[in-house]
């Protein structure tokens, strides 16, 4: 059996995926929602753990950060300001947009956070 994940646009990058999630009615009964790639493969729960625990009443996100950027497609969100954010429409890079948000970094092993999308990053 095969399972396959459609989205509504076609070729849609993680921030038309972000705002599409969030549109979804659930997400306006959350406090909070963790993003996670799917190429991430050593990622660990305490860094989920740790995320949760540090996020503070006045931030709206919380991203790792990996001593050198931060890593905003594994933020734990307030999805409400994040998703009126994106809807703006910016065309600015990930990052550049949660800045701009009140949020907090969490400085985590940039082993733990590495992306894998081809064989060669595997090394």
């Amino acid at each position: 059996m095969e399972f396959r994940i459609l989205d509504a646009k076609k070729y849609a990058g993680p921030i038309e995926a972000i705002i599409e999630s969030l549109q979804d009615p659930q997400c306006k009964e959350i406090g909070t929602l963790q993003l996670c790639p799917v190429d991430v493969p050593w990622i660990k729960s305490d860094v989920f753990i740790s995320l949760e625990e540090r996020l503070e009443d006045k931030d709206v996100l919380i991203m790792p950060h990996d001593g050198e950027r931060s890593q905003p497609l594994l933020a734990l969100i307030r999805p409400g300001p994040v998703l009126e954010l994106l809807k703006d429409g910016q065309e600015s890079p990930l990052t550049e947009q949660f800045s701009i948000l009140p949020h907090s970094l969490l400085i985590e092993d940039p082993k733990l956070l590495k992306n894998v999308n081809q064989f060669f990053d595997l090394n």
